[in-house]
């Protein structure tokens, strides 16, 4: 698919999802193995959309503490998502 590298940064700079799905004329089925490939660790994507724009900027605020999404090499620190930094 063009463009995964531009989609997943807009998403992880907060781009609503919704919009992106707008954009590049893609789904939740196209959007999840984009995030998969550049995102470490497993996450449950569905259950962050089910959460609209506000799970996913809690998602990306959780990402930025343990990882830098925007270097996928970065290495990986394990923070719990459940505790504030």
């Amino acid at each position: 698919m063009p463009k995964k590298n531009e989609i997943f940064r807009e998403f992880s700079q907060g781009i609503f999802y919704e919009k992106l799905y707008e954009k590049y004329q893609i789904d939740e089925k196209k959007l999840i193995p984009i995030l998969e490939e550049n995102i470490k660790g497993n996450c449950d994507y569905k259950r962050i959309f089910s959460g609209g724009h506000e799970a996913q900027k809690q998602f990306i605020k959780y990402l930025k503490r343990c990882w830098n999404p925007l270097e996928p090499k970065a290495p990986w620190e394990n923070i719990s998502p459940y505790l504030e930094k």
